[in-house]
């Protein structure tokens, strides 16, 4: 077991414990139709975490940040209102005068856009504005010679009346190269306690039948932030690659969770030797999580769990926890 923890340490990047956001997401959402949704909504992601939403209903600036809703609410925050109404108002007046273009006057359909700012890890910057109707790329701007690039053929006459406001492009550019790295850090301050945070993951195998016959073993690890994350399923020490993974998917309370599952042989279930190899920069180890062939195989469509135990190396010397 020390040869396998040594030799995983070598193998498995470390994940950095801090780390400070390099991308900064504008989502602006708007419906044509009628209904219980709201005509517009915009999401603010920092990375991979949301800093604020508003919508056109309750026309209000949420956060599930505390730090974030108090300046907010006190007024400290840089964001307005009043500014992302008149965000509203640019994305629902291009909308309109598209559809009129295309001779759409009813229906329901969707104009979405999505901009942002990134720090490549080479320091160089970038940024971005695309935009999409009814699920399809529509629009993108070129920011360097301030002009839209049309990816359907519909988007000619929109395309023509953005190019002609020279002003306006030019204020996109400022934002995309000044004002949306100032945003990013200054998000930042409001949110670092959430992205310096270490949450540490939860780890199951389970055992079960799909709907196809398949018997499957399963390594559910959820709750754990930052996001980077390696999960390895491993035969009497050896790493399995035939593996299906999930990817890694959001929770609701700013967390994720990955699923890595294996498919078994006909008659292998109860064998041993199988374990699932957790590292993330919130455990002090590997954290190995064994699936026990001895332990009873369920029926179709249930789940069997199991403990798991964190190795630590420390001085040569190897010792399991109990999780």
């Amino acid at each position: 077991m020390k040869v396998l923890v040594m030799a995983l340490a070598a193998l498995l990047p470390v994940c950095s414990a801090l780390h400070k956001p390099q991308v900064l997401r504008y989502l602006h959402t708007l419906v044509s139709a009628d209904g219980e949704l709201p005509e517009y909504y915009c999401a603010v992601m920092l990375e991979d975490v949301e800093i604020y939403h508003y919508d056109s209903n309750s026309e209000r600036i949420v956060s599930r940040i505390p730090g974030v809703q108090t300046a907010v609410r006190e007024q400290r925050f840089p964001v307005r209102v009043e500014r992302v109404k008149a965000d509203y108002m640019t994305v629902k007046e291009n909308m309109l005068y598209m559809m009129k273009r295309r001779n759409i006057t009813s229906g329901a359909h969707y104009g979405q856009v999505l901009s942002g700012c990134e720090v490549r890890e080479d320091g160089t910057t970038d940024g971005h504005i695309t935009v999409a109707f009814d699920g399809e790329d529509f629009l993108s701007f070129d920011k360097n010679d301030l002009r839209w690039i049309s990816a359907a053929p519909e988007a000619q006459t929109l395309r023509r009346k953005l190019d002609n406001d020279r002003d306006m492009n030019q204020y996109w550019k400022q934002k995309l190269e000044n004002d949306c790295l100032n945003r990013m850090e200054e998000y930042y301050q409001y949110s670092k306690s959430t992205f310096q945070r270490q949450s540490r993951p939860d780890v199951s195998v389970s055992y079960r039948r799909d709907v196809g016959g398949r018997a499957l073993l399963s390594c559910l690890v959820t709750g754990f932030y930052p996001r980077p994350i390696e999960v390895t399923w491993t035969r009497d020490g050896n790493t399995v690659h035939e593996v299906e993974s999930s990817g890694v998917l959001p929770n609701h309370d700013h967390t994720f969770q990955t699923v890595k599952q294996m498919e078994l042989e006909t008659g292998s279930a109860g064998e041993q030797g199988f374990s699932c190899l957790v590292e993330h920069s919130s455990l002090q180890g590997v954290l190995e999580v064994p699936w026990d062939g001895k332990t009873k195989k369920t029926p179709s469509g249930s789940t069997s769990w199991i403990p798991g135990r964190i190795i630590l190396q420390a001085s040569g010397i190897v010792v399991g926890i109990l999780v």
